[in-house]
């Protein structure tokens, strides 16, 4: 089977390798903004939401997955769809 593997990055200050359209513009104004508690209920959010769509992925296409996201006070939270 092919295997694909994809690599994002976003640090505190909202740059990352690819933009993302309004979550981008949203996290560079919330960091513009220096509210830490902002940014990380943004981070929790984008988590959630990616978690969710790995975990589809895996339901609808028997998907082999794993994802590392480190959280901006450098948590590091992971999800994995291999036993």
């Amino acid at each position: 089977l092919p295997s694909c593997v994809f690599l994002a990055t976003m640090n505190a200050a909202g740059e990352n390798g690819f933009r993302a359209g309004s979550a981008t513009k949203t996290m560079e104004m919330v960091t513009a903004a220096g509210s830490e508690k902002a940014i990380m209920e943004i981070f929790c959010k984008k988590r959630r939401q990616v978690f969710r769509m790995a975990h589809e992925l895996v339901v609808d296409y028997q998907a082999e997955i794993a994802i590392i996201m480190f959280s901006p006070t450098g948590q590091a939270y992971v999800y994995s769809s291999v036993g």
